[in-house]
């Protein structure tokens, strides 16, 4: 397939252009290599391929192989959305809704996400639920912002299946049913969704609306650090650290997994980062490095890293 592409691609066809940008980006058969995948989706762009246009603007918004710049990100994906591409106005309403490349506006972020939603892209659904949640825009209402999580989680959206999962446990919006809640998050962590899967695990440990399974939620809190989720990478490190509910005890490990959710900013790991340095109970002792991370905590505001 790679030959193919690269033999399409070097004969100026948009396709093989674009499917060769794809492999190189993400690696699939070929060394990741952003900056050659950048210059394939712009001669792709050059010849009018629509996605090209969101996956380019992607890459100016995040700096993935060309220096990152919002205002060339908006004129991509602004250009996509003259022909209905739903995931172009889902990332205007973001740098709307963040001001970059543009001033802040929470009105016009809300028009992007509406527009989108409204169109059952399931992402936007999800973040049109989270406005309502939090007043953001919009006057505060529960009700809607489940209406509308209950719409992504059904498209199979994982990050609708956390939000609705979380008002079916607390009843935000929705009934209350502990029961619903196990199901939906069940949806998202079959994903790798990290935060579904550490949330499915703490009720799994608290055999909340399932039988208690340690070694269920075991597994899903390490499935949801290894996503990448710092709530999960915090909470597995510890458990590692102290070799509890059937983690074998590994401090090289627990103190890796409390970094990687500290360097995320994760104030809570943070804290604990800052105890194992303190006490030398894990890491070597390190004041230094204690005060470091305590100070990084605290400008979370977490409370307890402040003492």
């Amino acid at each position: 397939a790679v030959k193919w592409y690269l033999s399409a691609a070097e004969k100026n066809n948009v396709g093989g252009q674009f499917a060769l940008g794809a492999m190189l980006e993400e690696g699939e058969g070929v060394p990741v290599d952003p900056v050659r995948a950048g210059q394939l989706y712009s001669e792709a762009v050059r010849r009018g391929h629509l996605e090209a246009h969101y996956r380019l603007g992607q890459f100016y918004e995040f700096g993935l192989g060309v220096d990152q710049d919002h205002h060339e990100a908006m004129r991509l994906y602004t250009e996509a959305t003259t022909r209905n591409h739903w995931p172009s106005h889902f990332r205007i309403g973001v740098l709307h809704q963040n001001g970059l490349g543009t001033p802040r506006d929470d009105d016009k972020a809300l028009s992007w996400f509406r527009k989108a939603a409204d169109a059952e892209y399931a992402e936007a659904q999800c973040m049109v639920g989270k406005l309502y949640e939090t007043g953001r825009g919009v006057k505060k209402d529960a009700q809607k912002a489940g209406r509308w999580y209950v719409m992504a989680a059904g498209q199979g959206d994982p990050g609708g299946c956390h939000a609705l999962g979380l008002a079916q446990e607390f009843g935000r919006g929705v009934p209350t049913s502990l029961e619903e809640a196990v199901a939906t998050y069940e949806k998202g962590a079959t994903q790798d969704h990290g935060p579904c899967c550490y949330q499915l695990g703490l009720m799994y440990q608290k055999a909340r609306g399932v039988k208690e399974d340690t070694t269920r939620a075991l597994g899903l809190f390490i499935q949801g650090a290894d996503a990448g989720y710092p709530p999960a990478q915090n909470y597995y490190g510890m458990l590692l650290l102290n070799g509890d509910m059937g983690a074998t005890q590994d401090n090289e490990r627990g103190c890796e997994y409390l970094r990687k959710a500290a360097e995320q900013n994760d104030p809570e790991a943070c804290t604990n980062l800052g105890q194992v340095y303190l006490k030398g109970e894990g890491a070597a002792q390190d004041a230094d490095k204690a005060i470091y991370w305590f100070r990084h905590g605290a400008e979370q505001g977490f409370a307890s890293a402040q003492y």
